[in-house]
C-alpha cells in the first residue's frame, strides 16, 4: 500500500501529511529544511509494524510560512489542533532534530501522548554562536556524510531536496531564517513538564547538537532513557533500519 497524502489547515497554516499502516499510531516529525517524502525509506519501515503519520513542518517543505515568527509554544499549539483533528488518543510520538522540537513541544502540551522518542533532538540551546552552528550544520555535517554516506542515493536525495526548498522559498527565506534562530537558538523551558516515557536516541559524534545536550534532556525529562548511537547528526537518516529497529525494540520492552 503507498502512503496517503492528506492536508490539515489550521489559523491560516496548511500541512500536507502522510498516512501509511495499521495498529498503534506513531506520530513523526521529520527532520527541518526537507519535504516529509524525502523521509519515505524511514517512514515504510515503521509501518510495517505502526500506524504512521507524518507530517510537514512549517515552514519547509510544502507546509505554508507561518506569517508571525513561531516559538516552541506555536508548534506545540498547532500540532494540538492537528492531533485534536486526527482524533487519536493514546499515541506515540517521534522527531528528528528540528522535528523533535516540535515533538518536545506537544508532548508538553497535550494528554493524548503517551510515549515520545526524540532523535538527536533540538530544544536545547548549543550555545554556538550563529557562525559557528552554520559551520557545524553545513560544512562538518556535510563533510561527514560524504566521508561516510558518499555512495548512499539518500545522500543526493537530502542535498537536493534541502536546496529545492531553499530555491522554491527564496522570497520567504529572511522569515523562515527569523523562525529558525526562534527555536533553535533557545532552551525549551518546560522539559520537567513532560512527564511520558522518553527515550532520546543521539548521535555520540553529533556536530549540530552535541551529545551533552542529549545527556542534560535526559537529566530534566524526568521518565527518560538515553541511548547513544555511533554517528553523527544524521545517522538515523541514513541508517533509517537501525533507527526503526531501535525504536521497535523500545516500545515493545519499555
Amino acid at each position: 500500500m503507498d502512503f496517503q497524502e492528506k492536508f490539515f489547515q489550521h489559523g491560516g497554516v496548511s500541512i500536507k501529511y502522510l498516512e501509511k499502516g495499521s495498529g498503534e499510531t506513531l506520530l513523526f516529525f521529520i527532520g527541518g529544511g526537507v519535504r516529509v517524502a524525502t523521509y519515505n525509506r524511514t517512514l515504510n519501515d515503521l509501518s510495517e509494524k505502526y500506524h504512521i503519520i507524518a507530517p510537514e513542518l512549517p515552514p519547509f517543505g510544502d507546509a505554508t510560512v507561518p506569517k508571525e515568527i513561531w516559538g516552541w509554544e506555536d508548534y506545540g499549539n498547532f500540532f494540538s489542533e492537528f492531533v485534536k483533528f486526527l482524533n487519536i488518543h493514546n499515541l506515540t510520538i517521534a522527531g528528528v532534530s528540528f522535528g523533535g522540537g516540535v515533538a518536545l513541544a506537544l508532548a508538553a502540551k497535550s494528554a493524548s501522548v503517551k510515549n515520545l522518542i526524540l532523535i538527536d533532538s533540538a530544544g536545547k540551546s548549543s550555545g554556538y554562536s550563529k557562525v559557528k552552528f552554520q559551520y557545524k550544520y553545513f560544512i562538518e555535517k556535510t563533510f561527514f556524510d560524504l566521508a561516510h554516506y558518499r555512495n548512499s542515493a539518500l545522500f543526493f536525495l537530502l542535498v537536493k531536496d534541502f536546496l529545492a526548498n531553499r530555491i522554491e522559498k527564496f522570497f520567504q527565506w529572511p522569515r523562515i531564517a527569523k523562525i529558525i534562530r526562534n527555536v533553535l537558538f533557545r532552551d525549551f523551558e518546560d522539559l520537567s513538564k513532560i512527564k511520558v516515557k522518553t527515550l532520546i536516541l543521539w548521535g555520540d559524534r553529533d556536530e549540530v547538537f552535541p551529545p551533552k545536550l542529549a545527556q542534560s534532556m535526559n537529566k530534566e525529562i524526568p521518565n527518560s532513557t538515553l541511548q547513544l548511537v555511533n554517528g553523527n547528526h544524521d545517522w538515523s537518516f541514513f541508517r533509517h533500519k537501525e533507527l526503526s529497529y531501535l525504536i521497535v525494540r523500545w516500545l515493545e520492552n519499555k
